[in-house]
């Protein structure tokens, strides 16, 4: 049938799925809908409503509730014949084993300065619906607590259309280049829609927090003992994401694009917008087999514009402001080590540009396959502050000069779950006030300029 009969005209009459003792019913007539519609073209035909099935089972697996092995079976209710003048009924049977509900992972992160440990909890399928609850709690040098818990629920049925609500406290210490300690407490809620053939997500979220500027260092600058106090951000954020990259940690062809957008002022006092726009473009510039050539080019950028609340514009709030400078961002330079200051402390900026580029490479021949790179790489970067001279000010600063620039060499490890860089840099061009980071530096992040 399969050789010779895929044009066939057939009918599915019924689907059967075994295994799912902890999903209900009703959630899986609703993710195996598609097949039933009489109305579908795709199902009209066998070969068409192989297809079909195949990609029903590609949207259970994405759910996360069920292993990889998904075992299916096609079989006809009645006789088929080579001399058929209407459908041939079907019936499929769609065999899965269920995740376990339940599971605990812990583990270390050391890079920028800093190491920690976490603990992180995933209770899968909670409803019967694929829904996912996870906590996770981290403790580290710099950041002293973090608690996040999470909620996700597919909406109609779709892996691809999700609901969340999320809890979170944190507290983290800024005292290596503000004086400062900054704890937040909050939630937020939304919907994420992902669009797979696009390379394509869409997330609308509302965030509610209160932020706190606490302990104070004994040389704290004024600016920052002016904002020590608590703060509350209630915002709209919508982030627009296209990704096509190969491998994100390591990539060798694609390009990244992420806009973010927020808006706050929603019954608070801290109101502004914000926007962010992050681009890489990856290339491999001599494809051989056992020696490729990789290019990556990136660039950021951001404002944040504060607007009147009850007739008052007020400045930006420190714990808003874009800070600069560290091993995931302009490299060559420390934490916070570019834009304005008082005194020794980074008080932040309203306005960033950054350039980063690099050039990786395996360390020997026919190790392509292992994701360890040798890289040379340069950034550059500005950041300024919006002051009484307003944005025209601000954008004139930014063209003032060359930016702050830095450039070496490096190895890169591109783990799944994040990216190892051990790099040795040289500030070439920097400001006065500015604070350098010559030599080696070891970074772990996701994103890295």
């Amino acid at each position: 049938m399969i050789a010779e009969g895929q044009d066939f005209p057939v009918k599915l009459t019924s689907i059967h799925i075994d295994g799912a003792t902890r999903t209900r019913p009703g959630f899986l007539q609703s993710a195996t809908s598609n097949l039933l519609d009489s109305g579908n073209p795709n199902t009209q035909t066998f070969k068409g409503l192989l297809g079909e099935i195949h990609r029903t089972v590609n949207k259970l697996q994405a759910f996360d509730i069920f292993r990889p092995e998904i075992d299916l079976d096609v079989t006809a209710t009645d006789a088929i014949s080579r001399k058929i003048d209407g459908p041939v009924s079907l019936a499929a049977k769609i065999g899965v084993k269920e995740r376990s509900r339940v599971t605990f992972t812990t583990g270390t992160e050391i890079g920028n300065l800093e190491g920690s440990g976490h603990i992180h909890g995933t209770f899968r399928n909670v409803l019967g619906g694929a829904e996912t609850a996870s906590f996770t709690a981290s403790t580290g040098t710099r950041t002293k607590a973090s608690y996040n818990a999470l909620f996700t629920t597919p909406i109609l049925a779709s892996p691809n259309r999700l609901g969340f609500v999320e809890a979170f406290s944190r507290s983290r210490s800024n005292q290596h280049y503000a004086s400062h300690d900054q704890q937040e407490q909050g939630v937020r809620a939304g919907l994420r829609f992902n669009f797979p053939d696009f390379r394509t997500t869409n997330e609308l979220s509302y965030t509610l927090k209160n932020r706190s500027i606490t302990s104070l260092a004994s040389d704290a600058s004024a600016t920052v003992r002016a904002e020590a106090s608590d703060s509350v951000l209630s915002a709209l954020e919508y982030i627009y994401t296209v990704d096509t990259r190969d491998y994100p940690m390591l990539p060798s062809s694609g390009n990244l694009l992420r806009t973010t957008a927020q808006i706050a002022g929603w019954f608070t006092g801290v109101c502004h917008t914000k926007f962010e726009v992050d681009s890489q473009f990856s290339h491999t510039i001599r494809p051989h087999p056992q020696f490729p050539v990789t290019f990556t080019a990136s660039a950021r950028g951001g404002f944040l514009c504060p607007f009147p609340s009850h007739g008052i514009t007020e400045p930006s709030h420190l714990a808003d402001r874009f800070i600069l400078g560290g091993p995931t961002n302009v490299r060559g330079f420390r934490d916070g080590g570019l834009g304005p200051r008082d005194g020794k402390d980074a008080i932040g900026g309203d306005f960033y540009t950054t350039l980063g580029a690099s050039i990786l490479f395996p360390i020997r021949k026919n190790d392509q396959g292992f994701p360890l790179r040798a890289m040379l790489w340069g950034n550059a970067g500005r950041l300024c502050a919006i002051d009484n001279g307003g944005w025209k000010a601000a954008a004139k600063e930014l063209q003032n000069g060359l930016p702050s620039i830095a450039a070496g060499v490096g190895l890169v490890y591109g783990h799944p779950s994040a990216r190892f860089e051990l790099t040795f840099g040289v500030p070439v061009v920097a400001r006065a006030g500015e604070r350098l980071r010559k030599g080696f530096n070891l970074g772990v992040g996701i994103e890295f300029l």
